[in-house]
Parts: C-alpha cells; structure tokens; sequence
C-alpha cells in the first residue's frame, strides 16, 4: 500500500509507513521510535537544528 505522506509502497501502520512515522516522532518529541535522540542518547532533541541532526542520523536527507 501507498504511504499517506511520502507517497511510495510500503508496509504501513496506520496508513504511514515506519520511516515517515519515526520522522514525524522526531519532529514532535525529539525522539525516534525508539525513543532515542542524538547519537543514540536517551535525552530528546530539543532545538529544530538538533531535530534536524537528527534525522540526518537516521538516514533522512533533501533529494528533488
């Protein structure tokens, strides 16, 4: 099935798929899914730029 936000054939969960989902956890809380922050760490992020370094440590990057 197609994600709801990213649009590409996944498996989903509640129509997201995992990646989008662990993206939007770190965008509201400043946690994975795992409930880790920066470099694996147990605190949140806390500012948009830690937020920001940490997606880019799970894998997320700005592609056209």
């Amino acid at each position: 099935m197609e994600c709801k936000v990213c649009k590409k054939n996944k498996a989903l969960r509640m129509e997201v798929c995992f990646d989008c989902a662990d993206a939007e956890s770190i965008i509201a809380e400043g946690l994975d899914m795992w409930d880790k922050g920066k470099n694996g760490k147990d605190e949140p992020a806390k500012t948009a730029m830690d937020k920001l370094q940490l997606l880019i440590e799970k894998g997320w990057h700005y592609g056209k």
